[in-house]
């Protein structure tokens, strides 16, 4: 009776134990998310050697870097990476005043990047891209107390080039770098690229390849620090309306404080991975050099944050003195508390606008005019970032950021457009999770640090 009695209350144990599973939720069903792709896992070769002309490639290591151009195929030929081994000269573009690029004139510092990488300005033929129109952000914190640091790439749609630089020049810092492809070749003048699988076409010349080092929008170095970069409105060409109740719209930044070398957008991000290691060198970086703004239309801002985490937004302003009729470029680096002043200043506060940067002016001096400018308004009324911060919060998980990040796509502003990709950093971990084109059905992971060693 005794065996009889303890198999009963074994096969009650069993059955009670089901009844309880069965109250649980259930197992939610795995999310791209939870699993997302390696992207240097998954890379495949697809250069041939019909695609190359290496008799005009001047660089050494400019064949080798190419040849290494992989694709991953759940992207849908919308992302390619490559080890840049290419070790560009970049103290030529660092310019004496004797030797000044001459601001909004593109054409001759084109021109002398393609006689380092190729001997001849002959790929150079125009017009250039104007720059996209877009681009917001933000900083949060994960549940381990980790600063994360969001970015959208708003405007021009196109596939993105990620550069491995495994190996810098003596003294330089290891880095990851995100690049749109469409920037540089149009910068070029080549327009033979577009969005979907074209590099993979053997007819697809890639040589235009080599010069995605130009056209940097984002990244992070072997300590953790990174950067991303954000268009703001200006004027050059005299066609935008002027409201008499306005004040005066920027113009391009051109700096000309005595014994300071100048440098110029490519170049900056050039130097701010390859040579800082927390926010505080930028600092230092920034206030080192004049900077120059050579591509009609691009005064931009960056948001910059590093392992420590410590992060600020630096951006560029013109005062302009009415009685000398004259600009006069001001250089504003903001934390959070400074955020937190001048946000208030703009009476059009959107919810926790301290930790986000959009395209139109973070200083207290263009903030207080915000709401009475209409070019600032006209150039962004901050729909986007309003609703992208309306679903933020200060402490969220990777995932959650990136969820967050899709609030703000280019699409709910300009319809028919689409974010190029949405990315979160993770300084203190060295990791990357992103989506592009505004898909979440496939996620996307790179370990920096890892990657780097």
């Amino acid at each position: 009776m005794k065996k009889i009695f303890l198999a009963l209350m074994t096969i009650a144990a069993i059955a009670l134990t089901g009844c309880k599973e069965s109250k649980n939720e259930p197992t939610p069903t795995p999310t791209p998310l939870d699993n997302p792709i390696d992207v240097r896992k998954n890379g495949v070769e697809f250069v041939q050697d019909c695609q190359l002309t290496p008799e005009i490639y001047v660089l050494d290591n400019s064949e080798k870097t190419l040849r290494s151009l992989r694709y991953v195929p759940q992207s849908k030929g919308h992302m390619y990476f490559m080890d840049y081994d290419v070790h560009f000269p970049w103290e030529k573009f660092i310019r004496d005043d004797a030797h000044r690029y001459t601001v909004n004139d593109f054409q001759p510092f084109n021109d002398d990047v393609n006689r380092e990488f190729y001997g001849s300005v002959e790929m150079a033929f125009g017009p250039y891209i104007n720059a996209p129109r877009g681009c917001s952000g933000f900083v949060c914190k994960n549940p381990n107390g980790e600063l994360l640091f969001g970015r959208n790439l708003d405007g021009t749609p196109g596939a993105m080039v990620i550069l491995f630089n495994k190996n810098p020049r003596p003294g330089e810092y290891k880095s990851v770098m995100l690049s749109n492809i469409t920037y540089a070749q149009n910068w070029n003048g080549t327009y033979s690229f577009d969005i979907d699988s074209c590099l993979l076409n053997p007819k697809t010349n890639i040589d235009v390849m080599l010069r995605q080092n130009m056209a940097v929008m984002d990244g992070m170095n072997e300590y953790g620090l990174c950067f991303a970069a954000y268009q703001l409105p200006n004027t050059q060409d005299g066609t935008e309306i002027e409201f008499p109740n306005d004040t005066k719209l920027p113009v391009s930044i051109d700096q000309q404080a005595e014994g300071k070398e100048q440098i110029t957008l490519s170049v900056l991000h050039h130097l701010m991975l390859s040579t800082c290691k927390t926010v505080k060198d930028v600092v230092k970086l920034f206030n080192k050099y004049n900077y120059t703004t050579l591509l009609s239309k691009t005064n931009v801002h960056w948001f910059v944050a590093d392992a420590s985490g410590d992060y600020r937004v630096f951006e560029y302003w013109n005062r302009y003195d009415k009685d000398s009729q004259t600009w006069k470029d001001t250089l504003y680096i903001m934390g959070e508390n400074d955020r937190i002043e001048s946000t208030h200043g703009s009476l059009s506060q959107v919810p926790y606008e301290y930790y986000s940067i959009e395209n139109y002016y973070a200083n207290p001096e263009a903030n207080y005019t915000f709401n009475t400018d209409r070019w600032q308004n006209t150039f962004s009324n901050k729909t986007r970032v309003h609703r992208m911060m309306s679903a933020y919060t200060p402490v969220m998980t990777e995932g959650q950021a990136l969820l967050c990040l899709q609030e703000g796509n280019f699409g709910i502003e300009m319809p028919g457009q689409v974010t190029d990709w949405s990315c979160v950093y993770n300084p203190v971990k060295g990791t990357l999770l992103f989506n592009m084109h505004d898909d979440m059905s496939a996620v996307y992971s790179i370990n920096v640090f890892e990657e780097l060693k």
